[in-house]
């Protein structure tokens, strides 16, 4: 067997977090107190920031992690670079979440998780194809769907200080915050320059 057109997804870990992730904390809630209306997108029931500054701290953490990654795991040709189209901070409180939705005029989208209380939801990527390939799908035994990551669904248990990166137009949403602390993180969308 053969895999052919992969979706790649970056995981990225913040390797300074633990020595910011107060202050990143602080600041979100900051945002919210600036503007406490906020933006309405896919959140339900939670807190969205509008668009941030594109020198605001957490778009200079973004780009940092963002630049340090894909040129220490050289994924681009030379001369080929990423900008920041925007980021954004999301507060969600108990029973909020993120419905199904993609990131239209961007090519690559990401979260970095702030605060992350046990039971806070996790983000699920629906496969680009479950819908035509559902009976494919559904009769692969355990052995070859993990081999193959062949799911009609791949959720992430999101961690502080952890990002993660994947195309724009890929179908994700973000479970119910269970828990009764607020989930924060911050999304953000990507072009890539060539």
């Amino acid at each position: 067997m053969k895999i052919i057109f992969p979706t790649i997804i970056h995981e990225i870990y913040i390797p300074t977090f633990k020595q910011i992730e107060n202050d990143l904390i602080k600041l979100s809630y900051h945002e919210k107190k600036k503007d406490p209306k906020g933006a309405s997108k896919s959140n339900q029931h939670g807190w969205q920031s509008q668009p941030l500054n594109p020198d605001h701290e957490f778009a200079s953490m973004i780009m940092e992690a963002v630049k340090n990654h894909f040129a220490t795991e050289r994924i681009y040709k030379d001369g080929v670079g990423l900008q920041l189209l925007n980021s954004w901070v999301n507060i969600s409180g108990k029973h909020a979440y993120n419905s199904k939705h993609t990131h239209p005029g961007a090519h690559l989208s990401g979260v970095v998780w702030v605060k992350i209380p046990p039971n806070s939801g996790r983000l699920e990527f629906e496969a680009p194809f479950s819908f035509t390939r559902e009976k494919e799908i559904e009769n692969y035994n355990e052995k070859v769907k993990e081999k193959y990551n062949v799911y009609p669904m791949i959720y992430y248990n999101p961690q502080p200080g952890m990002m993660v990166i994947f195309p724009s137009d890929l179908e994700h949403e973000v479970m119910s915050n269970k828990s009764n602390e607020d989930r924060i993180s911050v999304s953000f969308n990507l072009k890539i320059i060539s």
